[in-house]
């Protein structure tokens, strides 16, 4: 399910350059270190998403607490997998240190 923007640049493909699957949670496999055989705007790009990814679980996260039943989960490709980065990086004291996938990519964004 890759959306891919061909001609606009305000569309964000979601899928591009996820390092694993979309059913390994964050703790379980290492991130793919984003200088890793990418050029200087394969690694801008990833960044960027990576940034866009976080504030739509952040919003997402919000807007989940404030939702009566029935609960409806988001439909954004790896928006999971961001909440759970959100939440952990709350209350994350490891630093740099941390092997929590994507925190310390994030913190680095953020």
């Amino acid at each position: 399910a890759n959306s891919s923007s061909s001609g606009s640049s305000s569309t964000v493909n979601t899928n591009a350059g996820h390092p694993r699957g979309a059913d390994e949670s964050p703790s379980q496999a290492p991130a793919r270190p984003l200088h890793e055989g990418r050029t200087e705007a394969q690694r801008t790009k990833l960044i960027q998403q990576q940034l866009v990814l976080l504030l739509h679980a952040d919003k997402c996260l919000k807007r989940d607490a404030q939702r009566q039943a029935p609960f409806v989960p988001c439909t954004l490709p790896h928006c999971a997998t961001m909440k759970t980065v959100v939440v952990h990086m709350s209350r994350c004291r490891d630093g740099i240190t941390c092997t929590f996938a994507y925190c310390v990519s994030s913190r680095k964004i953020i």
